[in-house]
């Protein structure tokens, strides 16, 4: 029973040091690296060529939409009495 509840010690004490632990050694860091162990953060760089590339994605799927609607629209203002969508979605 002793050794049970030693390794169950054990193993809650590995799981807080991952956890709540803070590397202490010397070694190579950056400013960067020193700064954020103070708690710094840095906003997100907006002219990364991933983030341009996503936000032109979400533009498309926009204008996209946009234009489904207005041709949803326009369908139902030239047939006004045939149901607005198919297959009764939506």
């Amino acid at each position: 029973m002793e050794l049970l509840f030693s390794v169950l010690m054990l193993i809650v004490f590995a799981v807080l040091a991952v956890r709540y632990g803070y590397d202490s050694r010397e070694g190579m860091q950056s400013k960067e690296h020193e700064l954020a162990c103070f708690g710094m953060q840095w906003p997100e760089f907006r002219g990364m060529p991933a983030v341009r590339r996503v936000q032109a994605i979400s533009r498309r799927r926009r204008a996209r939409r946009a234009l489904a609607r207005k041709l949803l629209a326009l369908a139902d203002w030239l047939a006004p009495g045939t149901p607005a969508r198919l297959n009764g979605v939506g």
